[in-house]
């Protein structure tokens, strides 16, 4: 299990950012990717011109019940730390 990560952009939009940075660096890392996952599955891309920034994501998740009958989503954990 991989340790949670402090984020220190003022904001929402900014913090995802970070995170995508986060899970860039984990996932290229044998060490805290041994099972080689690719969550990320194409690289942040920034296009100066538009000012818009994407990124593919696949993201592994267990489904339950929760007690009030609805859906339960888990995000399954992939990274291990260094």
């Amino acid at each position: 299990m991989a340790a949670s990560k402090t984020l220190t952009s003022t904001t929402l939009e900014g913090q995802l950012l970070e995170l995508i940075r986060h899970v860039q660096a984990y996932q290229g890392n044998a060490t805290t990717n041994p099972d080689a996952r690719t969550p990320i599955s194409s690289p942040l891309t920034i296009n100066a011109g538009t000012g818009i920034a994407s990124v593919s994501l696949t993201l592994p998740v267990a489904l339950g019940a929760d007690t009030d009958g609805s859906v339960d989503t888990t995000a399954v954990e992939i990274f291990v730390d260094p």
